[in-house]
């Protein structure tokens, strides 16, 4: 099957910014936690809470995966140190680091060992803000170049 894809040289942020983020956009607050991983597009996935106990993955795609660096590297900290502190295994599920996100919700399917499909949620992150040690909050990423709304 031939691809679709244009190539990377081509892609424009606005045409970028359509596939992100087709709907309304809100900002949500998320507890991520250290379980992270790249797919083929190099974009970072991350496991995380909202609400204190409903499971989402969190995508930082695109241009904006080169801006998630710093929180990339806490959350390794954060592991490490938990996992430094005590001999005991640690739960990773724990480890938890409050952001807040302004991204799109993007349905996904998960086929389970049964073979049944169950409907799961990753919140694409367009931008981020994260608490510093002095308090303040440090913000990451970027305001779509055409905003979900205006298509």
């Amino acid at each position: 099957m031939p691809s679709r894809r244009l190539p990377p040289a081509k892609i424009t942020p606005a045409h970028e910014d359509m596939g992100l983020f087709p709907k309304w956009m809100g900002r949500i607050r998320v507890d991520l936690i250290p379980q992270m991983r790249r797919n083929g597009r190099r974009d970072l996935i991350v496991r995380g809470y909202v609400k204190t106990d409903q499971e989402i993955e969190v995508v930082f795609a695109g241009r904006r995966s080169r801006d998630v660096e710093p929180l990339e590297h806490w959350l390794k900290v954060i592991y490490h140190r938990a996992v430094r502190a005590t001999e005991a295994p640690v739960n990773v599920s724990d480890m938890r680091c409050p952001i807040e996100v302004e991204g799109a919700w993007r349905p996904t399917f998960r086929r389970d060992e049964m073979g049944l499909e169950t409907r799961q949620y990753q919140l694409i992150a367009a931008r981020w803000s994260v608490l510093g040690a002095d308090g303040r909050a440090a913000a990451f990423g970027e305001q779509p170049s055409v905003p979900p709304w205006a298509l």
